[in-house]
């Protein structure tokens, strides 16, 4: 569907916006714009991020992580992570709403504490990854590891949709950071090269990118197949490549490994449009597949859109 060869690739050269000019709100100190916001979306919202002033950041220890495996409770490291996601959002929310600096410091500290963190998924996802070897016929043998390991950065549904949240964050609020020190800027767009965009740039064994195949060539469909984690997690990584990446070529090239991605997942997609995970899942595959294409339209100005293909609208139908 979204044909990703070398002449998707310098046809993709020819239409991406390097700059922010594809980004539709506006910025933090224009406060005209944001004072248009209805009052009480906005009154609601500055209430939920007072929630957060002064709030205490949750810290990871290692038994925490090692709970999954030993008990199978995920929630030692899902709640947490759920708690520290909706204090995050619900400060930067409150502080673009009011705009006056009140909500900065502990949106600071709460950068600060996700930075420290070595891995910001659930420990239920090292199952998918921390294991030495998949099987010709799917099944997994010796586990790799039962904790966050630098060496095996792993990237699962809440690594993705944090770094997201957070290269938005980078957006909207950098300069603001930079009056209280330049230190956490720079901090931020650090961790998310990290632990986010240099693994996706350097691995193709992420089996939402290729399938559960090796995928030595990411254009290349493995024998296996997908599900929502692709379009959720490659939703989430086109907007911190396009807040966060720098250096234009990495760009043009991040972008062009989540179309391939995408491409494999519509190319997988019953055609009648049914979503095979059930109607509850319709919002993490299809649904966020609509997110990629929009964002995806957006920044190349209309020139790649997808919508009126048949299968697409048979997803929404």
């Amino acid at each position: 569907m979204l044909v990703t060869d070398i002449n998707t690739m310098k046809f993709l050269n020819s239409v991406i916006q390097h700059d922010n000019s594809w980004i539709q709100y506006p910025s933090y100190v224009d406060r005209e714009s944001w004072a248009k916001v209805p009052a009480g979306i906005r009154s609601a919202t500055i209430e939920a991020g007072e929630k957060f002033l002064g709030y205490t950041w949750p810290t990871f220890t290692a038994t925490m992580y090692l709970e999954f495996i030993r008990t199978g409770n995920r929630a030692a490291i899902d709640q947490p992570n759920s708690e520290r996601r909706n204090a995050l959002r619900s400060l930067a929310m409150a502080e673009l709403m009011e705009g006056e600096g009140r909500f900065l410091d502990d949106l600071v500290n709460g950068v600060f504490s996700i930075s420290e963190q070595t891995y910001w998924g659930s420990s239920a996802h090292f199952y998918i990854y921390g294991f030495d070897n998949v099987s010709e016929s799917g099944s997994i043998n010796q586990p790799s590891t039962v904790l966050p390991d630098n060496d095996n950065k792993i990237i699962d549904l809440f690594v993705a949709e944090l770094a997201a949240d957070l290269a938005w964050i980078y957006h909207f609020f950098n300069e603001e950071f930079d009056r209280i020190s330049p230190v956490i800027s720079k901090r931020l767009k650090s961790e998310l090269k990290q632990k986010c965009l240099d693994p996706y740039y350097e691995r193709n064994d992420y089996w939402w990118v290729t399938g559960w195949g090796p995928g030595d060539r990411i254009w290349e469909v493995s024998k296996w197949t997908m599900n929502n984690w692709t379009p959720w997690i490659t939703y989430n990584l086109l907007n911190v490549i396009l807040l966060i990446e720098d250096d234009p070529q990495r760009k043009q090239n991040g972008v062009f490994k989540t179309m391939a991605s995408i491409n494999h997942f519509i190319n997988m997609y019953p055609q009648d449009g049914a979503c095979d995970e059930g109607p509850g899942y319709w919002r993490h595959a299809a649904g966020k597949m609509y997110d990629y294409l929009d964002l995806l339209k957006r920044n190349t100005n209309g020139k790649i859109d997808i919508f009126g293909h048949e299968v697409i609208k048979n997803m929404g139908r």
